[in-house]
């Protein structure tokens, strides 16, 4: 009786002790498998944190080669290579039909090729035709005649407005000659065609490409009466030529 009974407790300590043993073993498998699937985690965690940066560094590296050479606008203004390509460009009454009494006065009042009355270098008066009155007016304001240095000074009060335009629209880095080029596409188009233009959305972007800039540029040439100025424009941007 006595020898069953320590049989039987030897043989219930030894299925405990065997119980307590695979668990233990069971809880070491555990946590090696836990540790290595922490490591795992941690490893694929590092390695998307890496990809992560190195993309955020290869777009860093992209918007530095886009406006390399470029700056902050705010206190940009049109150069003097802008003003002159301008003066070349604009009409004025010697090279277009005298007004009648104006004859010998180089940069006084005209009608631009779509008719509307202008002054020195492309500064408008007022859409339409030129009238009695606003000669008659010119013809007080210079008596002698307007001289290219009066002409020169409206231009340049013109173009500060400009400037103010493309500084308010305009939204990353430019260089000086893609500054000068949006300045007088809107000096020729004005503000609300730049606003709604491809080239402007494209700027903005950061897309200099330069067939596309191109491109932008001849989508408004008013039926192909501008083309050479959009192209002049173009140039200006992508190689800073001012031809004309």
């Amino acid at each position: 009786m006595i020898n069953k009974v320590f049989k039987f407790n030897c043989c219930n300590i030894g299925c405990t002790i065997l119980i307590f043993a695979l668990i233990l073993l069971i809880d070491i498998s555990m946590y090696g498998n836990n540790s290595t699937i922490a490591k795992k985690t941690q490893l694929h965690n590092n390695s998307e944190v890496d990809n992560i940066v190195k993309s955020e560094e290869n777009i860093v590296n992209q918007i530095n080669h886009v406006y390399k050479g470029n700056k902050s606008i705010e206190n940009m203004n049109a150069s003097s290579k802008l003003v002159k390509f301008i003066t070349n460009y604009e009409g004025n009454a010697g090279m277009t039909i005298p007004l009648e009494g104006l004859e010998n006065d180089t940069y006084g009042l005209y009608n631009d090729p779509e008719g509307n009355c202008t002054v020195g270098i492309g500064h408008l008066v007022h859409f339409g035709n030129c009238t009695e009155i606003d000669i008659e007016k010119h013809k007080k304001g210079f008596p002698n005649g307007e001289r290219k240095t009066d002409a020169l000074r409206i231009l340049k009060k013109d173009l500060i407005f400009i400037e103010n335009d493309i500084k308010n629209i305009v939204k990353v880095p430019l260089s000086q000659q893609q500054f000068d080029a949006l300045v007088d596409f809107d000096f020729n188009e004005g503000l609300e065609k730049l606003k709604a233009s491809k080239l402007l959305r494209d700027v903005n972007k950061g897309n200099f490409d330069n067939l596309t800039i191109q491109k932008d540029f001849l989508e408004i040439t008013r039926d192909g009466l501008l083309i050479d100025r959009r192209m002049d424009e173009s140039n200006m941007f992508n190689y800073g030529i001012y031809n004309q």
